[in-house]
């Protein structure tokens, strides 16, 4: 339940964030990032959300995602 809750805060509060587009162009190239850029603005915070935790947790684990 306070899960939802969660996500729906998320997904209200998602219209006044900033899109870190610098991260994002950082690793998608141009047409990837015209369909990323077709997401909702909540989708699009969201996707940037799981791949910086995947980032961060790799980096934890050792993991080099350079390769």
């Amino acid at each position: 339940m306070s899960y939802r809750i969660k996500q729906f805060l998320w997904a209200i509060s998602a219209n006044f964030k900033e899109l870190d587009y610098s991260y994002v162009i950082s690793i998608l190239n141009d047409y990837e990032f015209s369909l990323f850029k077709r997401l909702k603005k909540g989708e699009q915070l969201h996707s940037i959300k799981v791949s910086k935790d995947c980032v961060n947790l790799a980096k934890r684990k050792g993991i080099n995602l350079e390769e």
